[in-house]
């Protein structure tokens, strides 16, 4: 019986070692791992600011292209023995979804448009099925014309194939969600589109802060959303202004759907393709490849830039057992550089 006791008794000191030895090596990891988390914010946080000073302020204010150092990625400094890599991306390389309200002001009137530049036009008549398009020509019936930035994302979603009516739906309750009134552009409440979803959503009726918000908005499906993101972004106002100079090939579709698709992407792949390596030095060296239509050329004008004042920074440092990232939306002001936001620990 009193080895039983023993037995029993070594057993449960033996059990309370280890469970003791176990809380030890968990609550070590723990503090390493704060304390790397702690010295690894800050350090990021001093690469941020390193970067901006050697990438980001010494870039003209009248060109931003592919061909200047802040554009190859990825990249790395050394700071304090530490190597902390990083990639700078030019978000004027997108659309610009708050700019879906450019030309009529958010919660405004609509904005119209002489029949001679050809814009995206809406069925009055919404019980109509779509009529098939019919290339460049002229449609006689009565329509309603509708500003030209949602034109512009009208054709960026059909390059994603869409049809016109999804397109048209999708367009029409992007603007409905950012503009300042409840009244929808397909008739009736705008909250009225969100009353089957759960939990109940309200449309925001205030600018994107991200482009996540984008996915909850009817029409917008997993796979719609993942193809638009290399293409979509959202800046702190309502300009919708590309620099073509940072368009890559797979942002082709971007470049046909300014020209309202007088451009194919194909044509827009070819184009990028044989840009000048420090990009081109006016918008007007791109008019000989869309005379054909000198009204979508000069409304393009209106939405392409050769410079950039927006960027998103992206910072990583990783070791071993722990990594660290940083996401910085960057915005240039002449000479200074202001954070719009930090996120930490992105993904994508």
């Amino acid at each position: 019986m009193a080895l039983l006791v023993v037995l029993m008794i070594t057993a449960m000191m033996t059990m309370i070692a280890v469970n003791m030895n176990d809380y030890g090596l968990r609550a070590f990891n723990r503090a390493s791992s704060a304390q790397f988390h702690q010295q690894s914010k800050w350090l990021l946080l001093s690469m941020e600011s390193l970067v901006q000073r050697q990438q980001l302020l010494p870039l003209p204010t009248d060109s931003v292209h592919l061909g200047q150092a802040w554009a190859r990625t990825p990249q790395h400094l050394t700071l304090d023995g530490n190597q902390v890599n990083f990639s700078i991306r030019d978000r004027q390389a997108c659309f610009n979804l708050n700019g879906i309200a450019q030309g009529r002001g958010v919660g405004g009137t609509t904005e119209t448009k002489p029949e001679a530049e050809s814009p995206i036009e809406v069925d009055t008549d919404a019980k109509k099925p779509p009529m098939p398009e019919q290339g460049k020509e002229n449609n006689k019936e009565e329509k309603t014309s509708i500003a030209y930035s949602q034109q512009v994302f009208q054709h960026l979603l059909r390059t994603q194939g869409l049809d016109a009516a999804r397109a048209q739906q999708v367009t029409f309750a992007l603007a409905d969600w950012i503009d300042n009134d409840d009244i929808s552009r397909s008739g009736g409440s705008e909250a009225a589109q969100y009353l089957e979803q759960r939990p109940i959503l309200v449309p925001a009726n205030r600018p994107l802060l991200d482009i996540s918000e984008f996915r909850v908005l009817p029409g917008v499906d997993q796979a719609l959303y993942l193809r638009l993101k290399p293409l979509i972004c959202t800046l702190p106002n309502q300009n919708l202004r590309i620099n073509i100079n940072t368009l890559s090939q797979a942002q082709a579709p971007l470049l046909s759907a300014l020209f309202l698709g007088e451009m194919s992407v194909e044509e827009a792949q070819q184009l990028i393709a044989s840009r000048p390596a420090n990009g081109w030095n006016s918008v007007n060296d791109l008019k000989p490849f869309i005379e054909e239509n000198h009204g979508a050329f000069a409304r393009a004008k209106t939405a392409i830039t050769l410079t950039s004042d927006h960027f998103e920074l992206l910072l990583w440092l990783d070791e071993e057992q722990h990594s660290n990232r940083l996401r910085s939306r960057l915005q240039r002001n002449r000479q200074t550089i202001s954070v719009l936001s930090r996120q930490y620990g992105f993904g994508d």
